[in-house]
């Protein structure tokens, strides 16, 4: 962990729990995401929560087959006793049998760090072994 505006760093290890339900519902797939992080910091120990639901549909356009998708997570930080959310809406595709690519728009609200409110574009490459 780092904060480049300071000059400061520190070392961090996590340990991770995460599980995921899916059920498919007619043409649609829901999923439900949940994950504790314990964070192990140099001067304090801390935990996170997270959990996204997500909705994909598989589409297809001319002769692409693709997916289109939206997730929403809400995340919980002890170290700074708030939540912050984030929303994307995106498309995806099967690249072979094994991999697959996820493209996106990504909405963060954040009302406690810098520089708050967000709004950026994310790829997700995803291996299926």
């Amino acid at each position: 962990m780092s904060d480049p505006l300071s000059g400061s760093y520190s070392h961090e290890n996590r340990l991770i729990l995460a599980a995921t339900v899916g059920v498919p519902w007619k043409r649609w797939y829901f999923s439900d995401r949940n994950q504790g992080e314990r964070r192990f910091l140099q001067n304090r120990r801390s935990w996170r929560y997270r959990n996204r639901v997500e909705f994909r549909r598989p589409i297809r356009i001319v002769w692409k087959q693709l997916s289109v998708f939206a997730w929403d997570e809400v995340y919980y930080s002890t170290t700074a006793g708030r939540y912050r959310n984030r929303l994307a809406l995106g498309a995806g595709r099967k690249l072979s049998r094994r991999f697959s690519i996820d493209i996106f728009y990504v909405r963060q609200n954040d009302g406690y760090s810098h520089p708050g409110d967000l709004n950026g574009l994310g790829m997700t490459i995803k291996s299926h072994f």
